[in-house]
């Protein structure tokens, strides 16, 4: 859970500055964007929040069967 609670605001936080800073116009000479691509490579490896969310329900009893179709 912790995880998941912390992928969604990783990237939330990240994408938030760089609209912040992204008015002076040199927003590609700043850290902000290793920060950016890492939260977003970070989510690739080692999984999204719903991704995690799913995987608690899962090993709780909790998940959801597929609907038949």
């Amino acid at each position: 859970m912790a995880k998941a609670y912390a992928s969604d605001p990783g990237w939330r936080v990240t994408a938030s500055s760089l609209q912040v800073h992204g008015g002076i116009g040199f927003t590609w000479e700043h850290n902000l964007h290793f920060f950016l691509k890492r939260a977003r490579t970070n989510g690739h490896l080692f999984g999204t929040a719903g991704e995690h969310r799913d995987r608690v329900a899962e090993l709780a009893g909790l998940a959801r069967e597929a609907a038949p179709a």
